[in-house]
């Protein structure tokens, strides 16, 4: 199978599990990357004095990204920092290509970073929201 492109992803936040609000003007979307710790078992009896390990009983569900177009004040930049100021839980989706068909990621996190990137001279004025997430994702 070739590669799939990456335009059309589409990213919305809101309050419930159907999250209404879309950002506007993404850029990127950085998909979380699950890890598990592993626990050191290793003990005096172990062969050849090599350490072992277990994994542990729980794993991180990683952090989002998204990088948008910045403009102050508009509804996006509203709705993200009105969604930070509450700090609580939202829901987040963002949509990718699958192997058949579109796919529709869903998640809760909590926004732990947000606001413009540097301002060079030339280019564009952009930001990035990052998102601790709570839970698993589901993938429908």
């Amino acid at each position: 199978m070739p590669g799939l492109t990456t335009y059309g992803v589409v990213f919305k936040m809101g309050t419930t599990s159907t999250p209404n609000t879309t950002i506007a003007d993404v850029l990127e979307v950085g998909p979380p990357k699950i890890s598990r710790n592993a626990v050191d078992v290793t003990t005096h009896g172990s062969a050849g004095g090599a350490m072992e390990a277990i994994p542990d009983g729980v794993y991180d569900p990683g952090e989002l990204t998204v990088q948008m177009l910045f403009t102050a004040a508009s509804a996006s930049d509203t709705a993200i920092l009105t969604a930070f100021s509450a700090g609580s839980l939202y829901y987040f989706q963002w949509t990718a290509k699958g192997a058949s068909t579109t796919k529709t990621f869903t998640t809760q996190g909590v926004i732990t970073e947000y606001g413009p990137d540097a301002l060079p001279v030339k280019g564009k004025q952009t930001a990035t929201m990052k998102i601790k997430l709570s839970g698993a994702v589901t993938v429908a």
